[in-house]
């Protein structure tokens, strides 16, 4: 295991982070979960880059599932750091919530550059790879 206990919970509290703040549409707490020039990228939603990119990625959220409250739980965080810089990866499952129904939409991974930028870690760029959805 590279790096400290201190850095692996604090990437532990940023996926965690990520996902609550997504989930509660939260986008300026998502915002800063990521790097000023973050990339994401996922088959199903497309690349996003940058500030503008990420904004439009969370903002377009509630159009997509058709009001539905999302929720994230993630599981099986490994990372590997070296020095500011590290990979990260975690499993997901990701449900629609609505109408009293809850119903899996995928399971996936995440597959992260992550970059220590003044002292907090961020996701410098995330690939989301699917497994399976509904």
């Amino acid at each position: 295991m590279s790096g400290s206990l201190d850095d692996h919970q604090q990437i532990r509290e940023l996926y965690a982070r990520y996902a609550y703040s997504l989930d509660h549409g939260d986008i300026d707490r998502m915002m800063d979960c990521f790097t000023d020039d973050a990339v994401f990228e996922s088959a199903r939603q497309g690349r996003f880059e940058g500030c503008d990119g990420l904004r439009k990625f969370a903002g377009s959220i509630p159009e997509r599932t058709g009001g539905a409250q999302i929720r994230h739980l993630i599981t099986n965080q490994l990372c590997d750091l070296d020095g500011d810089r590290g990979t990260g990866s975690c499993y997901f499952m990701y449900f629609h919530c609505k109408n009293n129904q809850v119903q899996q939409v995928t399971v996936g991974e995440y597959n992260d550059e992550l970059r220590k930028v003044d002292g907090r870690w961020k996701i410098r760029s995330r690939k989301v790879i699917l497994l399976g959805h509904r």
